[in-house]
């Protein structure tokens, strides 16, 4: 048959390299973006737009030319390395082996890699506070295990015990009731308000506008059901982040055949996902991004091990429909799955030498049937969203916070400058297109290749979370994607594979997988005891045995002090969420949660429900909101400002003992007068 691509069928008269391919890529994307980063205009600062925002200018960063970058780069890509390709079939190789070439660049790999600042430095440091023998065990352990050939039974049982393992870090730590509950840096308030607002019969978009997407409305049906409460929450996120990492683990082990390799990924990806694993920073479970943020891409590779047990025009369809309601559960991560799935249905097949017009089509076909499930799922939500509240929905409500971190910069750092750890995962996703587009038409078809690839563009997707907020720490949560991709490419090009690898390649490879697991292992032993002391701090709570703490003592007076029966009631204070559980209704006050207040129409349209006709009789206002001249994300102190406004039509509960909530009551109508 006819090959599609019959330009790249001829065969070259010398050998083709593909490391030779491989700088030409690099060095072309290394032009090309740097050439786009030059040409990108000038940072516009919007002085008219950040003049209606709650925080100060110095928050605002845009940032078009790494913006335009990267878009650029993720274009240009499949085109520079289909000429890699081309040209590299074509030329005559360098006189330098790909072995010694291959070594080159990866020390080079590792010496971008090398981390240094203050957030990724203890990821590797803390091998040094490991008891020696505990090393030389792990070393010798898996200096020896590489000599071995593994069965699939040997694959199958690390499998499970890397997911048993995983589980028992996950729920460990993250399990807890409201009383335990601090939340210094505000994550799980940004995270839960919308949760507990949906919870409580609140529509997405009309009572609420989350930052991070309508996943509470998947929630509130599981919550109806277990009931309402931070320690149910926390039970839902943690067996969710849990499935997450036990499907990504069996993700890895369709690429990776090596045990030990596989470990040694898994274990680095389990470190990652737990902040309670970093030592040098404050645990935070982090909800926004384990798993809101990993949910999707977990369930996108079961769709994508489903599919390739055999394609059909109804799991095209269903597959469609998970994705389209991913657009909903998260704005930023499901548009990456949607995308990248679709591409993956596109291409199904590429890399075996039968990929005709005839496999086109089917594939055309099949990318149809996703594309309706993916709308028809899109609509149904959204008429849901509809019915529910009464209303036409604004869903242009659903991009707001894009325009604010993507549009005006809010919050955005530079991303550090070339050579870094990104230029070293920018390589691994362009080895993993080279090697795919070697084989495209020619063959032999490889499920798990393209099963890389398909991760590879996952990977590109979720790493503009870091191209805009570029904080270290921030790399560190879109890692797991480029370690995953870093493991199956040593075990396909060195450990497991690599026919054509070079000895020295294989042996380097080698030593760098035991290094990875006696590191892991060393970050495990490090963060064990953080694990340890947070599980029994939560489980004696739950238990009874903390209930004087401050969190307990707020809860306890909002349940004895919000007046019975009362339809609503308002929280302007840290831990918002859960004063509205003690509480036991949701806030009458409508749009952003007060992490989340960034705009001060926002800030405005919560103090007018207040004071407004028919505002709540009980409001709770923490103290620490009235002292300073800053707020949450460094705004303006807006609760405080209010507070004339808000005094004219609350008085402050006289009997009000506690040291950090305010309790308001509504005036009457008499009162208000008798004032005037």
């Amino acid at each position: 048959m006819r090959n599609l691509l019959g330009s790249f069928r001829r065969e070259p008269s010398t050998d083709p390299s593909f490391v030779q391919m491989l700088l030409l890529a690099l060095v072309a994307l290394l032009v090309v973006g740097f050439g786009l980063y030059r040409l990108a205009p000038a940072p516009a600062i919007n002085a008219a737009e950040i003049a209606k925002m709650l925080a100060h200018a110095g928050f605002f960063a845009p940032e078009p030319a790494e913006r335009l970058a990267y878009v650029g780069l993720t274009i240009a890509a499949p085109v520079i390395v289909a000429l890699a390709i081309w040209i590299g079939r074509r030329i005559r190789p360098l006189p330098i082996s790909d072995t010694w070439l291959g070594i080159a660049l990866i020390i080079a790999a590792l010496v971008a890699s090398t981390p240094r600042d203050e957030f990724q430095r203890p990821l590797v440091s803390s091998i040094l506070l490991v008891p020696f023998w505990v090393s030389a065990v792990v070393l010798g352990a898996s200096l020896l295990a590489l000599r071995r050939r593994w069965t699939i039974r040997a694959q199958r049982i690390a499998t499970l015990a890397l997911c048993g393992f995983a589980t028992v870090i996950s729920l460990a730590w993250r399990i807890q009731g409201a009383d335990t509950l601090s939340d210094a840096s505000g994550h799980f308030d940004a995270f839960f308000y919308s949760v507990v607002q949906i919870g409580y019969g609140g529509t997405c978009l009309v009572d609420v506008l989350p930052q991070y997407g309508c996943y509470g409305e998947f929630l509130a049906p599981l919550f109806r059901l277990v009931g309402l409460s931070v320690l149910a929450d926390s039970i839902i996120m943690a067996i969710m982040v849990a499935f997450s990492l036990c499907a990504t683990i069996l993700f890895a082990r369709s690429l990776i055949r090596n045990p030990v390799v596989l470990t040694a990924v898994a274990l680095w990806i389990v470190i990652v996902q737990n902040r309670v694993l970093w030592t040098w920073i404050p645990p935070d479970e982090y909800f926004q991004y384990w798993p809101l943020r990993t949910i999707l891409p977990a369930l996108s590779f079961l769709a994508v091990l489903w599919w390739q047990r055999g394609g059909s025009s109804l799991k095209a369809f269903t597959i469609g429909a998970v994705a389209g309601l991913g657009i909903w559960w998260n704005l930023d991560t499901g548009a990456v799955v949607l995308i990248a799935l679709f591409g993956f249905l596109l291409l199904n097949g590429a890399s075996g030498s039968n990929f005709t017009k005839r496999r086109v089509a089917a594939n055309i076909a099949a990318c149809a049937w996703f594309v309706g499930g993916a709308l028809a799922a899109m609509l149904a939500f959204y008429g849901w969203l509809c019915l529910k509240s009464g209303q036409v929905v604004d869903v242009a409500q659903y991009v707001v916070f894009q325009d604010l971190f993507v549009g005006l910069g809010f919050a955005m750092m530079p991303m550090p400058r070339f050579p870094a750890a990104w230029a070293a995962a920018i390589a691994l996703l362009v080895v993993v297109f080279l090697q795919f587009g070697l084989r495209i038409g020619r063959g032999p078809f490889s499920l798990r290749t393209e099963r890389a690839v398909y991760l590879a563009v996952l990977a590109i997707g979720l790493f503009s979370y870091f191209v805009g907020r570029s904080h270290p720490v921030v790399f560190i949560h879109v890692t797991w994607p480029f370690i995953l991709l870093a493991g199956y490419l040593v075990d396909a090009h060195g450990v497991s594979g690599g026919a054509r690898t070079g000895r020295p390649v294989r042996a380097l490879l080698a030593a760098l997988v035991t290094g990875a697991l006696v590191a892991g292992v060393a970050d495990l032993w490090a963060g064990m005891p953080s694990v340890a002391e947070l599980a029994s701090t939560h489980l004696q709570a739950e238990l009874g045995h903390d209930d004087a703490g401050d969190m307990a003592r707020k809860l306890r007076f909002v349940r004895e002090t919000v007046t019975p029966g009362a339809p609503s009631v308002a929280v302007l204070a840290t831990n918002q969420g859960a004063l509205l559980i003690a509480a036991g209704r949701k806030s009458a006050l409508p749009g952003t949660g007060l992490q989340e207040t960034i705009r001060k129409q926002d800030a405005e349209r919560q103090i007018d429900a207040l004071v407004g006709a028919g505002g709540p009789r009980d409001l709770f206002v923490g103290r620490e909101l009235l002292a300073g001249d800053r707020q949450t994300w460094g705004s303006s102190p807006w609760v405080k400002n209010a507070l004339p406004r808000i005094e004219q039509v609350y008085d402050r509960d006289q009997s009000n003992t506690d040291k950090e909530l305010i309790h308001f009551t509504r005036m009457t109508e008499a009162s208000r007068g008798a004032d005037k």
